[in-house]
């Protein structure tokens, strides 16, 4: 596929990645704090700011896979097998890892923001 060619498909998917999120974002919020029974509700301007805020996360996501795998033509059998098996596990090890370090990274962060104040 010529530059050119790429550059429209990745511009027109990630506009519509970016749009659709915010639609759908906005309608979800909207009509969420818009129940009766919902305590805190947000107000129109927040969420405009989170509808149009949001969707730049899975854009973000979307162009660092673009931009990391554009250059690959063509994979062999070997990386097909290392992408399907070895990404996925990388990933749970991450999020598992994440999820157990939250706590201990958010004391640690919380004292040594407080030492650097007294």
């Amino acid at each position: 596929m010529d530059k050119k060619k790429f550059a429209k498909r990745y511009i027109l998917s990630l506009t519509g990645l970016y749009f659709f999120g915010a639609v759908f974002l906005f309608l979800l919020l909207f009509f969420l704090s818009s129940r009766d029974d919902v305590n805190n509700a947000l107000e129109i301007n927040q969420v405009i700011a989170l509808s149009l805020a949001l969707p730049l996360l899975p854009c973000a996501s979307y162009t660092g896979f673009v931009l990391a795998f554009k250059n690959i033509k063509e994979l062999n059998k070997l990386w097909i097998i290392a992408i399907c098996i070895f990404f996925p596990v990388t990933l749970l090890f991450i999020t598992i890892y994440g999820a157990i370090m939250i706590v201990p990274s958010l004391i640690k962060n919380t004292k040594l923001l407080f030492e650097r104040i007294e």
